[in-house]
């Protein structure tokens, strides 16, 4: 029975360690993904033209056209606001 009891525990433990790397990965990932939206100049562009005003309508937008999860969504969007507002 402790064979099998430690063999179950090594399983689990294997199990969160590749859950734990995966997540690091894809936010890794996500985060390669936003820089290299915010960098692009044909964003800038595709911001200007398409945002309504309303907040949530152009986050769910941006994440659509982009891929990018929400949080980095509202980043690119209030970044883009910031910048309007300067200019």
């Amino acid at each position: 029975m402790t064979i099998v009891m430690a063999i179950n525990i090594f399983l689990v433990l294997i199990c969160l360690l590749l859950i734990v790397y995966g997540g690091g990965r894809k936010a890794l990932r996500d985060k390669q993904r936003y820089e290299q939206v915010q960098a692009d100049p044909a964003t800038g562009r595709w911001l200007q033209a398409n945002l309504s005003g309303n907040n949530l309508a152009d986050i769910r937008a941006i994440r659509q056209q982009f891929g990018l999860p929400a949080h980095h969504a509202k980043d690119l969007l209030q970044q883009h606001q910031a910048t309007r507002k300067q200019v």
